[in-house]
């Protein structure tokens, strides 16, 4: 059988399979920035409780500030009208400034309170970045299929990847940052060699959604009740990515 035959519902198999693989390596990447940037700083950089503490207020003004910038991004995402749709373009330019601010912050050689500032630099811009690619990209399960029943497979069969990626993550950074394991025998070298090899996971995963994934191609009797009644469909679409931890809103495209 055809990768793009269509399963019962309009949902296809390549989108079934391709969708999912995309993030398996862009959650190993939110997996190493967030939860072990705190451990690289401790191993790598010598700082004073002060600057530990200033790290700390940075961290929770991020989390703070994600709560305004999470709509505001959803909203550029609808608004967003190209000839690869709404959706794909926000991935691919989310995904390759979050490969730069993830090399970064884990390559820079800063100390003290010129790392303090870096980081929060840093920290915020991954919160822009990585947002811009993860909302197109949960925002994208509406436009692949049509029946809710097809996008609750589809859902749970790219949340099971994404605990995929949030697994290896949490193998791969610790198995060859510390121990004896540890690449170039000292945690800096270590950090950079793992972060090159996400990174690189990150990019190849999520060119298999830019090159692979196709969306759903809506009737004109369909693309017209859409347009009708478009400020009152919302669909209360599951973002399930554990770096969110909550729920995000996301317009039923065309």
């Amino acid at each position: 059988m055809s990768a793009q035959e269509k399963t019962a519902g309009g949902l296809s198999r390549r989108n079934l399979w391709a969708y999912p693989v995309g993030t398996v390596g862009r959650d190993m990447a939110g997996c190493m920035f967030t939860n072990y940037l705190l451990t690289y700083v401790l191993f790598t950089k010598t700082l004073t409780s002060v600057q530990f503490a200033c790290i700390s207020v940075i961290m929770v003004a991020a989390r703070v500030f994600d709560a305004f910038n999470d709509p505001i991004m959803g909203n550029v995402v609808e608004a967003t009208r190209t000839r690869w749709g709404k959706f794909k373009p926000w991935i691919a330019i989310g995904g390759v400034l979050s490969v730069i601010v993830f090399i970064t912050s884990f390559s820079t050689t800063l100390q003290g309170w010129v790392y303090v500032a870096a980081f929060g630099l840093l920290y915020f811009a991954y919160s822009v970045v990585f947002t811009m690619n993860d909302i197109a990209y949960w925002g994208m399960v509406p436009a692949l299929a049509r029946r809710a029943d097809d996008r609750n497979r589809l859902t749970s069969r790219t949340v099971l990847f994404a605990g995929v990626g949030q697994f290896l993550g949490g193998i791969v950074v610790p198995t060859f940052t510390a121990g004896s394991l540890v690449i170039g025998g000292n945690a800096v070298t270590a950090y950079r060699a793992v972060v090159l090899i996400v990174c690189a996971a990150f990019t190849a995963t999520q060119l298999i959604t830019l090159l692979v994934v196709r969306e759903c191609c809506f009737s004109k009797r369909m693309r017209k009740f859409f347009r009708k009644n478009e400020k009152s469909m919302l669909q209360f679409c599951n973002k399930n990515s554990k770096r969110k931890g909550r729920l995000q809103w996301v317009k039923k495209p065309l």
